[in-house]
């Protein structure tokens, strides 16, 4: 679980940006709600096993911001829940595994309000509520 505990104090940002999260050759869709430095939260709606029963395992995540630009990122699933043993969503959290610097950027502009060099690197579309 590496840094993800060490470092929670770290602020998250709010955002509505699609993603692809890719596990032992499958691709899932995903819905990345909240971001940190070393840290993403998102929704996955699938129907096969659930995520909860896995063990920490490395997945690939594709975080995909609305100018068409995306940052492709190796994470570590840190935990993941549904709401009800039935229900077609699934919450996951990943740690990052080496942020790569044009992320931490990203993350930086967005977590202090800067739309201008969040705009600048390529994303159009954030949502802070704090």
């Amino acid at each position: 679980m590496g840094h993800y505990f060490r470092r929670r104090h770290s602020s998250r940002v709010s955002v509505h940006l699609e993603a692809e999260i890719i596990y032992d050759s499958i691709h899932y869709a995903a819905f990345i709600e909240n971001i940190s430095e070393h840290s993403i939260s998102a929704k996955i709606a699938h129907v096969e096993h659930t995520w909860r029963d896995m063990p920490e395992t490395e997945v690939t995540l594709i975080m995909k911001l609305n100018s068409g630009k995306s940052f492709q990122l190796q994470c570590n699933k840190i935990w993941s829940n549904r709401n009800t043993p039935h229900s077609l969503i699934e919450r996951v959290a990943v740690e990052i595994i080496h942020p790569p610097l044009e992320y931490i950027h990203f993350y930086h502009a967005l977590s202090h309000g800067d739309t201008r060099n969040g705009n600048s690197i390529g994303d159009t579309l954030f949502d802070r509520r704090n």
